[in-house]
């Protein structure tokens, strides 16, 4: 999970970064992030972009500034990027020469997702940050599986298609109700 929160290093191509994705997390709408980048070199240049659904266009930060991009040994921060729904969570360093180094972390401040709490229907997957450690009380009806992300994969939980159930959520904090087929109503709360 860190790698959609932040990350760090340096590309020698253009490269694209799976960030958190509001479409696929239940009643999140945008996600901000702060934008790092740096000429390591005489020659060399990039720009951050984001994805707007049907093309990449230059980020732009919360005071409205757009990015201009690095040529040699500058450097650029950009702050507050939305990364809404139509971007699905996807954002590049366009390499134009030479090699880059970056960062980018989830913003100070932002409206990361937490819960104790939620319910709602829905037909399609639908992922929830919770508080990790905890335990949850799970009751659902139609035809699902609540998984957790266990760092690697989705793992299905022992009783997770089971309606109503306690469970600990491991320490990603990530949980996601799969939905095999129809409408899935649910809830789940915090025991602790």
């Amino acid at each position: 999970m860190k790698t959609f929160l932040s990350n760090s290093g340096q590309v020698s191509a253009t490269t694209v970064f799976q960030l958190l994705d509001p479409s696929s997390i239940f009643d999140a709408t945008s996600f901000y992030y702060d934008f790092f980048i740096q000429g390591d070199d005489t020659g060399a240049g990039g720009i951050w972009q984001v994805w707007d659904g049907a093309a990449y266009q230059d980020a732009v930060g919360s005071n409205g500034s757009t990015a201009t991009g690095v040529s040699n040994t500058e450097q650029e921060w950009i702050r507050g990027v939305e990364i809404d729904s139509a971007s699905t969570g996807l954002a590049r360093i366009s390499r134009s020469a030479g090699d880059l180094n970056y960062w980018y972390t989830l913003s100070n401040g932002a409206a990361f997702p937490s819960t104790r709490a939620s319910s709602g229907s829905t037909t399609s997957d639908v992922e929830f940050f919770v508080e990790p450690n905890k335990t949850y009380n799970f009751a659902t009806n139609g035809s699902f599986e609540w998984q957790y992300w266990d760092g690697v994969a989705w793992v299905t939980f022992t009783q997770g298609a089971t309606n109503g159930f306690l469970a600990n959520v491991p320490a990603s904090g990530r949980i996601k109700l799969s939905v095999t087929s129809g409408t899935v109503v649910f809830s789940f709360t915090s025991e602790d």
